[in-house]
């Protein structure tokens, strides 16, 4: 779960919406009447046991969601998904994938961001990756 000016992400990383455990991300917002259900987020390539939204973090207007057993680039290497919120709706503007794939490296094992900074760690490396962006 991440929380961040009116918004709330929480995870469901075994939905099945898209295929067995692929993953989803329920988006709560506050617009004063109370919290109500507003979108729920999929990876763009979402596939079978995928996890998408094992780890999320929130500096809105950015989400940051992890799928650590993500098939982009080898067997459960993982990869990190960037969204944006323009106002009325998210949009996936970002695919991460490790500087370091390997097979069950486990990348977006853990998210942050806050600014212009996102950082995320793997299982199968102790070191992290920082991205900034400008």
């Amino acid at each position: 779960m991440a929380a961040d000016d009116g918004w709330v992400l929480v995870s469901a990383w075994n939905d099945d919406d898209q295929g067995d455990e692929a993953g989803a991300v329920y988006v709560f917002s506050d617009a004063g009447s109370g919290w109500q259900l507003v979108d729920k987020l999929y990876a763009s390539d979402a596939a079978p046991f995928g996890g998408f939204g094992n780890s999320l973090a929130l500096d809105y207007p950015y989400a940051v969601v992890g799928a650590y057993t993500a098939d982009a680039v080898g067997t459960n290497n993982g990869a990190v998904y960037v969204f944006r919120h323009d106002g009325e709706t998210w949009h996936e503007v970002a695919l991460l994938t490790s500087p370091q794939p390997g097979v069950q490296s486990g990348f977006g094992w853990d998210v942050d961001v806050s600014g212009d900074y996102l950082i995320v760690s793997q299982v199968q490396d102790p070191t992290f990756t920082a991205v900034y962006r400008r």
